[in-house]
């Protein structure tokens, strides 16, 4: 580290300065400027619960002072719009989530955070305006997710075919009934619904028939929240 006189980092309006030399507590570190304290000194007394409480207090009360508070979320709110610091904190978001300690938490949170009746609300009038569906189709149209979504749909074709036993076959006309009575409540509440597999066709420990007892009328969000789980997982 280069050596810098206390007047030198003065005059080139430095915050800290390095003279190469101790302090009474034998750190070889750096040296703020405005009171020629040690940076590392700084850092221990900072950890200290005493003076941990005292930067509390001390926050707190600049939060209070007239206008701090707006003019910290206008930085925030002009830094966060930079390409770059955009990037960096969606790949620490994605880091997070993606870390096994953190993945069921993440989950966890995220279907309780999608039952809250405000969120509902506001999804639903999400959904309604042309900006958001004109998104979902474009977004359809890619090939890549309609490839995907192709092989999705003949897999579970293929699955309900292979779990519908010959008896359930009397019951298509209650499952047909079922699935009209989930597109009415569709219509009436202008909420999807959607028919559900109680113990789902998928799941690692057990596998669900295709048949009318198996079968519930659930919210498009408490059906995509449930998933392929089962009461004894």
């Amino acid at each position: 580290m280069e050596i810098v006189t206390i007047q030198e980092a003065r005059e080139k309006a430095l915050s800290r300065y390095f003279t190469g030399r101790s302090c009474k507590h034998g750190h070889i570190a750096e040296r703020f400027t405005r009171n020629n304290g040690c940076v590392k000194c700084a850092e221990i007394l900072r950890k200290t619960p005493k003076q941990r409480e005292r930067i509390k207090k001390y926050r707190a009360e600049w939060l209070d002072r007239p206008g701090v508070r707006e003019r910290l979320r206008e930085r925030n709110r002009e830094r966060s719009q930079r390409p770059e610091v955009r990037e960096k904190l969606a790949e620490n978001a994605r880091q997070y989530r993606q870390s096994p300690e953190n993945r069921e938490k993440c989950r966890s949170f995220m279907r309780e955070y999608n039952k809250r009746p405000e969120v509902r609300e506001r999804a639903k009038q999400w959904s309604l305006k042309p900006e958001s569906k004109e998104k979902k189709r474009l977004h359809r149209m890619q090939p890549e997710v309609r490839a995907r979504d192709y092989a999705t749909t003949r897999a579970r074709q293929a699955r309900k075919r292979r779990q519908t036993p010959i008896w359930a076959k009397k019951e298509i006309s209650k499952i047909a009934n079922l699935y009209r009575r989930a597109a009415e409540l569709t219509k009436e509440t202008q909420i999807p619904h959607e028919i559900d597999h109680i113990i789902p066709l998928n799941n690692p420990r057990v596998s669900g028939l295709h048949c009318f007892s198996n079968l519930q009328i659930l919210t498009a969000t408490e059906n995509r929240s449930k998933g392929n789980s089962f009461f004894s997982d």
